[in-house]
């Protein structure tokens, strides 16, 4: 039979198929969650892959973990955590951990991170971050949602995930001089995953971060100033126990204060997002972390003519203005993160009206 009688039937079934992916891949782009739960191995010279855990308990402590897997520096697939405990004096407790490939584990379905004194498990429910050093040990378990949730409305180049809006937590804190371990209960913990296979100086300057956490309410709120100085901004709420709300805020600003440092701290927050009005102050940050401490020389030297990143953490209270006629106004606790890629000129950060949203969409 000639096989020329079959070229359009080649090209129908070629067709066919491309329809199909075509349609597969608007399936996954509308979906919530296209970096997935698994912690990933990165491929690229400047690869990585971090998950951030922020967790607030009643009690005044604050537990902040970041774990990443990176391809930065000499050799690839190399794990580090690092991580603060603060209590309700504000004393800072600092714990970290770094392995180069083969001396850390990842379980297959790539939910448990072990780098022996610091686990970080999600195989089971609970989930858990343990570390355990001889001076000190932490546990912090919490409920997974099931409902992570994805800012497609954001640049993609540097993706961010939000795995955990604010879920259920409790857990335990002990260090050397206590006559035990003091528990903690009550809390709230927020989780989210960023992954990119370029240095996010490529693609951003800074971004900042809320996360309220509290029993009824958890939001989530992101601003990004990339390298083309254009400012991003998303949120996303859950309230009691379902996500309301994903999109972009109604309004939102944040006003910035030590403008000269190249790396200003946030000193105000308005807010409006799904109805609710939230304003107030943000404290001075308890923890600022130069991110290139943790490459080796000399590519560190290397490193540091792209990009010379900080983290800075701090706390905020914020009045949430009455949603309804006849309810009073309540404060609630926030934390804010601010992660800079590269330092910012102080004209850049000049005040702006609090900017008005394109339309958001309901979760």
């Amino acid at each position: 039979m000639d096989r020329r009688q079959h070229g359009p039937d080649r090209w129908r079934r070629a067709a066919l198929c491309v329809g199909l992916l075509a349609s597969l891949a608007g399936v996954v782009s509308a979906g919530p969650s296209p970096g997935g739960p698994a912690v990933r191995l990165p491929e690229g010279e400047f690869a990585s892959d971090a998950w951030d855990l922020v967790a607030r308990f009643e009690s005044g402590h604050m537990v902040f973990s970041q774990a990443v897997v990176t391809n930065l520096g000499w050799g690839d697939h190399k794990a580090a955590v690092v991580g603060l405990v603060v209590t309700p004096d504000e004393k800072v407790q600092v714990f970290r951990r770094s392995e180069e490939e083969g001396d850390w584990k990842l379980s297959r379905d790539g939910l448990r991170m072990d780098l022996r004194s610091i686990v970080f498990d999600r195989t089971q429910t609970p989930h858990r971050l343990d570390v355990g050093k001889d001076e000190f040990e932490l546990g912090v378990e919490w409920q997974p949602s099931g409902q992570p949730v994805w800012p497609a409305e954001l640049p993609q180049r540097c993706p961010i995930e939000v795995q955990e809006i604010s879920s259920d937590a409790s857990g335990s804190l002990w260090s050397l001089g206590m006559p035990g371990p003091t528990k903690l209960e009550r809390g709230h913990v927020a989780l989210t995953h960023r992954w990119t296979s370029e240095l996010e100086a490529s693609c951003l300057v800074r971004r900042a971060e809320v996360f309220v956490l509290e029993s009824d309410l958890g939001i989530y709120f992101t601003e990004i100033l990339t390298t083309k100085g254009e400012t991003h901004r998303w949120a996303a709420v859950r309230r009691d126990g379902v996500v309301k709300y994903q999109g972009t805020p109604q309004k939102a600003s944040l006003r910035w204060k030590d403008l000269a440092s190249g790396y200003p701290s946030a000193g105000a927050i308005e807010l409006e997002v799904d109805g609710m009005q939230l304003h107030g102050q943000v404290s001075e940050p308890f923890f600022r972390f130069d991110l290139l401490d943790r490459v080796a020389m000399p590519f560190r030297n290397v490193l540091a003519t792209q990009t010379e990143p900080r983290l800075l953490l701090a706390r905020a209270r914020l009045t949430l203005e009455p949603q309804a006629p006849g309810t009073a106004s309540r404060e609630v606790a926030a934390v804010v993160k601010l992660d800079y890629a590269n330092p910012v000129s102080a004209a850049s950060e000049a005040p702006r009206a609090p900017a008005p949203a394109a339309s958001g969409g309901g979760g």
